[in-house]
C-alpha cells in the first residue's frame, strides 16, 4: 500500500496523479509541494506560531513564490470546514496579532 501524502483523500488522488504526470506538467506552476513544509510561509509572510498553526501549505500556485494552504478554523480542533458552513478566511496578522 502506498505512504499517503496528506490526510485529505483528494490531494492524496491528486498526488498519485501527478507522480504519474509530472510536477507541473499538468497545470501551468501548479505542483503539490511537500505537505505541511511551513519554509515559504514563515519566510514570506509570518513566524507568529498563533498565524501559521492555522494553515498547512501543500502546493505551489506560481513559479514565483505563491501556495496553496489548507486553513484550520479558530477554535483548536482539527477539524475542517465544510462548504456548507459560513466561509472562514485565513488572513495575514496584523501587528503580530491574528484578525
Amino acid at each position: 500500500m502506498p505512504t499517503e501524502y496528506s490526510p485529505v483523500a483528494e490531494l492524496n488522488l491528486l498526488k498519485e496523479f501527478q507522480d504519474g504526470v509530472g510536477y507541473e506538467n499538468y497545470a501551468d506552476g501548479f505542483g503539490l509541494s511537500e505537505y505541511g513544509d511551513m519554509s515559504g510561509l514563515v519566510a514570506g509572510w509570518s513566524d507568529d506560531p498563533e498565524f501559521t498553526g492555522r494553515l498547512i501549505p501543500f502546493a505551489q500556485a506560481t513559479g514565483g513564490g505563491s501556495f496553496y494552504a489548507l486553513c484550520l478554523p479558530r477554535r483548536r480542533s482539527r477539524r475542517w470546514r465544510t462548504a456548507a458552513r459560513r466561509p472562514h478566511r485565513c488572513r495575514r496578522p496584523a501587528r503580530g496579532r491574528l484578525r
